[in-house]
């Protein structure tokens, strides 16, 4: 029972991340304006966040996402990015690999932001490999 239940909890835990994600794609691409997220990493005092501002002309707004999402702490949020930015057309210019999983491990989900054309996917991390299986 507590496998089953540390599942739904990493998996709702992964849709928080996933739609952080998106939201911020999106934002970026309405309003015409680069969009940074920020992921705080777990670690044993952090709590792990997600959160968004925007751009312009060298000034710091928040806006990228409507709600910051802050996880339970039983939750492991690693990414190899402390922050994603999305351009105005959706693009990236950087690639991050997101893992959550919860405290316990065994169960862990990755999402990948590609380089360049901003394509999201998720998948389950392989922890013997160190990759994500994305499904295509």
């Amino acid at each position: 029972m507590l496998g089953w239940y540390n599942k739904q909890a990493a998996n709702s835990a992964f849709n928080e991340v996933e739609s952080a994600i998106r939201e911020a794609q999106k934002l970026a691409i309405k309003n015409g304006r680069s969009c940074t997220i920020n992921i705080t990493n777990s670690d044993l005092d952090a709590t792990p966040v997600v959160t968004g501002r925007v751009f312009v002309d060298e000034q710091v707004f928040a806006g990228c996402l409507l709600n910051n999402r802050i996880l339970e702490d039983f939750i492991t949020l690693n990414s190899d990015q402390n922050t994603v930015t999305f351009l105005s057309k959706g693009n990236t210019t950087t690639e991050a690999l997101i893992r959550v999983s919860t405290k316990e491990g065994g169960y862990v989900k990755c999402l990948v932001v590609t380089n360049g054309l901003g394509l999201i996917r998720t998948g389950d991390y392989d922890v013997d490999n160190s990759t994500c299986r994305t499904k295509t």
